[in-house]
């Protein structure tokens, strides 16, 4: 049935061949036949995307990462390798950034974003038991890792608001530092110690200390005027990462304090530093998004 199925892809019968795909899915969950019916949602995922169907096999992959999250499926090599395989066919076609629409972005693009967060959100909320010789945060890092260069890939630096978290826990930091350098070339010259510092804060919000010092370097060696980063600001973060690395709250407090004016020249700065408050010094919400909030979750 499967042959035939992939045959009416092929042949122009997507939609019906689309139904029947799901219906033999769940029709084999019935049976509580799960690897099977895993292996038909990935079969035909990969058999719609090559035919450039991407809603019918973004439909398809949902369905599979859903069913993993709500079944508590195996996290090892078989269902990881499952999702491999269909970011491995994912189409990559580019989009001109310029004529980007952030209210409808293109089914590609849409979909391999709803596609990633479901499994990392899948694999990340697993419980031990559930983990069978595979290392959590590896898949993890490698799958942000994908999502990050796949959206740098197609639109450019369009996205990369959306991007920047990915990044910030691939395990990539001399690639951030290319994709950061990219924004900062687009934009003005005051702004550059804004854009390095921003992902210098967002690798600290996930405790990447060490990535964080390796991208801020890589940054820094990129630029065609390494000064733009020797500001107010750009130390601010270059000294955060020392504060980070050390767990120490009292020092994060004092550069908060020091850097106020120049932290609160973007407020994307100003969140970040509210975000490293609560994950690493218990800083709970912080209703105002302010840094006098941060000050007083801080000394609380």
């Amino acid at each position: 049935m499967r042959a035939r199925l992939a045959a009416q892809v092929a042949d122009g019968g997507y939609y019906e061949a689309h139904e029947s795909y799901k219906t033999l899915y769940h029709r084999l969950r019935s049976k509580k036949k799960a690897a099977e019916a895993m292996d038909v949602a990935v079969e035909g995922t990969t058999v719609m995307l090559g035919h450039g169907h991407v809603r019918c096999g973004e439909e398809l992959a949902m369905l599979l990462l859903e069913s993993c999250a709500t079944d508590g499926a195996m996290v090892d090599a078989k269902s990881v390798g499952r999702v491999d395989e269909i970011l491995g066919t994912w189409p990559r076609e580019k989009v001109d950034e310029h004529a980007l629409k952030m209210d409808a972005l293109p089914t590609h693009v849409d979909g391999a974003l709803k596609v990633i967060h479901a499994a990392i959100r899948w694999i990340e909320k697993a419980e031990k038991e559930q983990v069978d010789a595979v290392d959590v945060e590896d898949v993890a890092a490698k799958w942000h890792h994908w999502i990050a260069t796949f959206l740098c890939e197609t639109v450019g630096t369009a996205l990369m608001a959306e991007a920047t978290p990915h990044y910030a826990r691939a395990r990539a930091p001399e690639e951030f530092a290319h994709a950061l350098l990219e924004v900062a070339k687009k934009g003005d010259k005051e702004q550059v110690d804004v854009v390095g510092v921003r992902g210098i804060l967002e690798m600290l919000v996930v405790n990447q200390c060490d990535d964080a010092e390796q991208m801020r370097i890589k940054f820094v060696e990129g630029l065609e005027d390494p000064s733009l980063m020797e500001t107010q600001l750009g130390l601010f973060g270059k000294f955060s990462i020392t504060a980070i690395k050390r767990k120490s709250k009292e020092l994060f407090r004092m550069l908060c304090q020091k850097y106020d004016q120049d932290i609160k020249r973007d407020k994307g700065v100003k969140n970040l530093c509210n975000r490293i408050v609560q994950a690493h010094f218990g800083g709970g919400d912080n209703p105002m998004g302010m840094l006098g909030g941060l000050m007083k979750a801080m000394m609380s």
